[in-house]
């Protein structure tokens, strides 16, 4: 699907954590002149505190977040694209869904993946999903770097959202709702410049000059 003389697009950020969808995200929304939207798991979790872990955040949360979400895309509507893009998101509703999924120890777990149709077939703009990949030992070294290499269940919960992910975006490439699925990148071997330029050229033939 080409987007060139449609509405301006997202662009989503999805991948494993330390991907580098944070960093990655800033700076393609300054070189896109567009806003960037953090992620909003993230930010919740660290108002929970510092020894909240985010394999046992359980269904509340993620139902509070999926809510916070569709607030940000209503607030998101009046925003006009530049080159194309109307804003930058950081894992997005794609990969809340794959964290409710993953979530252990649910007493009613939702059909987050019939959730998660629903809400992108309503959504009002096209849908630009960029993935962002990491081989094992590079995942393992940067979780240690940054949460120490001890916390062996939450390593383990969060590689395996990373794997859902491939799953759920190879869905939404088959689901014909206005998305287009942007070629994966790996970002183990490169810099953060060169991750960014490949995005950039592989998002310009879908968002025009």
């Amino acid at each position: 699907m080409s987007v060139v003389g449609a509405s301006p697009s997202d662009v989503i950020l999805v991948g494993v954590h330390g991907s580098g969808k944070t960093t990655l995200g800033q700076q393609l929304a300054r070189d896109l002149q567009a806003p960037f939207h953090a992620e909003l798991g993230r930010e919740a979790m660290e108002r929970r505190g510092p020894s909240s872990a985010t394999v046992d955040a359980g269904e509340d949360f993620d139902a509070a977040l999926w809510a916070e979400e569709e607030d940000r895309d209503r607030q998101a509507r009046p925003l006009r694209g530049v080159r194309g893009i109307r804003r930058v998101v950081e894992t997005w509703h794609i990969g809340n869904a794959a964290y409710a999924i993953r979530r252990p120890g649910t007493s009613t777990p939702r059909d987050w993946r019939g959730a998660l149709a629903a809400r992108l077939a309503g959504h009002d703009v096209p849908i630009l999903v960029q993935r962002l990949h990491v081989d094992r030992p590079t995942f393992d070294r940067r979780y240690s770097e940054h949460r120490g290499a001890r916390e062996d269940a939450q390593r383990e919960f969060l590689w395996s959202v990373g794997e859902l992910l491939d799953e759920l975006v190879t869905g939404l490439a088959r689901s014909g709702r206005g998305i287009t699925i942007v070629p994966a990148l790996d970002t183990s071997a490169c810099t953060i410049r060169e991750a960014g330029d490949a995005i950039l050229a592989a998002l310009r033939p879908l968002t025009g000059p």
